[in-house]
């Protein structure tokens, strides 16, 4: 089974959305995150467009989560354009204390740099709630 696909693909869970990125384009949203590491917890408002790279074999649960509809994109395609599929945390990852390091960094030198970032991240154990 491949770990990924040669494709990215954007999932919505409406016919309507749908259309609209294909008319009008993808449209950023803000999805509030709760970031957990050593029992700290941050809660912030992430502007977003996620995109995943997850195999074939796996898009049911993925469907049931972010609905039905999908676009997909070329890896090199979205590659040349800037556009990466998202990175998942798992709660307690090594991966995880870092990017919760770095991240209260930059609320502390209050630098949108150093969070930037975050809109390419998501917990793995939950769905964002949109703004």
């Amino acid at each position: 089974m491949a770990v990924s696909t040669n494709s990215i693909i954007h999932f919505t869970s409406e016919l309507d959305n749908l259309l609209g990125i294909l008319t009008e384009g993808f449209k950023v949203k803000y999805c509030l995150e709760r970031l957990e590491s050593h029992r700290r917890f941050l809660h912030m408002a992430v502007p977003m467009i996620s995109f995943c790279d997850i195999p074939f074999s796996t898009f049911q649960n993925h469907i049931s989560a972010y609905g039905s509809y999908g676009i997909g994109l070329s890896k090199d395609w979205a590659g040349y354009h800037g556009i990466n599929p998202v990175l998942y945390l798992s709660k307690g990852s090594d991966i995880n204390k870092l990017i919760f390091e770095f991240i209260e960094t930059g609320l502390k030198k209050k630098t949108k740099a150093d969070l930037n970032s975050m809109a390419f991240i998501k917990k793995n154990d939950c769905l964002c709630e949109k703004l």
